[in-house]
């Protein structure tokens, strides 16, 4: 059941990070090609975006190849408990990848735990104690 299990979350897994290349494909094709490039052929902004989104693509493509196999050190998750997609399990599930994973659920939303007094805190301590 595991291994089926495991299968399952991978092709969803490759099925989400598939859909997210396309559309940056797609979003790349659109400025440089689209009705709107000819237009904007000198535009500081069309340069931007296409940068942007050479770069999106690229990390789309990179993330389509990765797979994480295992982590064999203590492995620290702070889950942002007011996200919209909260999960149950603080661990998010990063436990399948190591028997070390420590998860810690703090009240805030994404952005906030990224100030959070308590992740400086957290990180503080596990950098001095190891």
């Amino acid at each position: 059941r595991a291994a089926i299990e495991q299968e399952f979350a991978a092709s969803v897994r490759d099925a989400r990070q598939s859909s997210r290349l396309e559309l940056a494909r797609e979003l790349q094709r659109s400025n440089t090609q689209g009705p709107l490039a000819v237009e904007r052929r000198n535009d500081t902004e069309a340069a931007l975006l296409d940068s942007v989104l050479r770069v999106i693509v690229q990390h789309e493509e990179l993330l389509t190849r990765h797979e994480v196999s295992s982590v064999v050190s203590p492995l620290h998750v702070w889950h942002a408990a007011k996200h919209a997609s909260s999960a149950a399990d603080p661990r998010l599930g990063w436990e399948q990848f190591t028997p070390l994973a420590i998860g810690r659920s703090v009240d805030a939303t994404h952005l906030e735990l990224i100030a959070h007094p308590l992740l400086a805190t957290e990180i503080r301590e596990i950098l001095r104690n190891g």
